[in-house]
């Protein structure tokens, strides 16, 4: 029997999945911003894939706030602590990033794109996990 708070509990769910898939469209869109920042970075300009990785975080992360925050959460973008709290999910982000990066090139040896692989599993995984329960609340 579908009841009232039934229905509440199932809209809260499909609202969260809605977001969820967006946030994944977005975070498919992003992920190809930083890979090919990133591997124009290492493969043309010869830079280091860690502070390849660094560059190309900061410019997904730029393109990331304004779709995120516009459609995924449906936010006024010029929320100064929108925006402030979406930074500092970031920077958990981008040093998960840089340690998985360092860990498979530096330690492992491993190419780069392994680590790239590796960071498109995890940091998304976290930033949503963030930002839903704390950036946009």
């Amino acid at each position: 029997m579908i009841t009232e708070d039934n229905y509440s509990r199932w809209k809260n769910d499909a609202q969260l999945w809605k977001k969820v898939i967006k946030f994944g469209i977005v975070g498919g869109m992003v992920t190809g911003v930083h890979g090919i920042v990133l591997a124009a970075l290492v493969e043309f300009w010869y830079w280091n894939a860690v502070y390849a990785t660094f560059v190309a975080f900061v410019t997904a992360f730029l393109t990331s706030y304004l779709l995120n925050s516009l459609w995924t959460f449906g936010v006024m973008a010029k929320n100064k602590m929108y925006f402030i709290k979406f930074f500092a999910v970031a920077i958990v982000g981008l040093l998960l990033n840089v340690i998985i990066m360092y860990i498979t090139t530096e330690v492992i040896q491993w190419n780069y794109q392994t680590g790239f692989f590796i960071g498109i599993i995890v940091v998304p995984t976290v930033s949503f996990s963030l930002n839903y329960v704390w950036t946009f609340r």
